[in-house]
């Protein structure tokens, strides 16, 4: 089994707290970590343009953190048919029925609320890795 590469979009708070739940788990992970959208367009792209193998498994953008009405990052996906097969997970409180019906439209695969409690927030993020990781079967980049 191959290392899984998982971005980040998010807070570096929170993207420490991701990273140390990922190293818990059974899988081996490689983090990426982007701290705006703009940054994470920036690393896609490179992934990309060199056909880098290390292209993100699973992204995960925590919707609070970039806090706009229009999510760059999932126009982005649309408009990339390399990066459709990604699973975008956007993590987040729900507060419109809009944002999410949007957020399905141009990609995204699941809304998950973000908690605010430490030790429900450690268990949305292990039921991501366990769900993606161990139980959903995820495309082989090699035939992207």
């Amino acid at each position: 089994m191959y290392t899984k590469e998982v971005l980040t979009i998010t807070n570096e708070i929170d993207f420490l707290k991701i990273k140390k739940i990922g190293e818990e788990n059974t899988v081996n992970i490689n983090f990426h970590y982007a701290n705006t959208e703009e940054a994470a367009i920036t690393i896609l792209k490179l992934f990309i343009e060199t056909k880098n193998t290390n292209l993100p498994d699973l992204i995960i953008v925590d919707i609070n953190f970039i806090n706009k009405k229009n999510i760059d990052i999932i126009w982005f996906f649309e408009k990339n048919v390399t990066l459709k097969i990604i699973p975008l997970i956007i993590l987040g409180e729900f507060n419109s029925y809009y944002k999410l019906s949007n957020s399905f439209k141009k990609y995204s695969n699941c809304w998950l609320p973000k908690p605010n409690d430490e030790k429900e927030f450690e268990k949305v993020i292990q039921s991501i890795f366990f769900f993606w990781f161990k139980i959903a079967k995820l495309p082989n980049k090699n035939y992207i």
